[in-house]
């Protein structure tokens, strides 16, 4: 190999773990955001007046943030997935072609 040579591996089982964290993550998000919605809701049934307004816009607009992270990170684990399926088949195919 030359100095220019490129060589790529991928751990696949690694993959997977990372893959499989990320979705752990996702349920962690979903089930934390809907026990906070449920507190706010609960809060709210007995709070009222200007103080009450302001804290219902600032949960709504973080709400809003952890949305966002949730798609981000939802991107990366289909990301993660999809690149999981490519290099398999990549693999399957270099093996095919080289007869191993």
């Amino acid at each position: 190999m030359s100095g220019d040579d490129v060589v790529y591996r991928v751990d696949l089982e690694h993959l997977d773990q990372v893959t499989a964290k990320v979705a752990g993550l996702l349920g962690f998000l979903d089930e934390s955001l809907q026990g906070i919605d449920t507190r706010v809701r609960a809060l709210h049934s007995e709070w009222s007046g200007a103080s009450a307004a302001m804290h219902v816009q600032a949960h709504q607009d973080w709400a809003k943030g952890v949305a966002e992270i949730r798609a981000g990170v939802d991107a990366m684990h289909e990301a993660a997935r999809t690149a999981h399926a490519h290099y398999s088949d990549v693999c399957a195919m270099n093996m095919k072609v080289f007869g191993r």
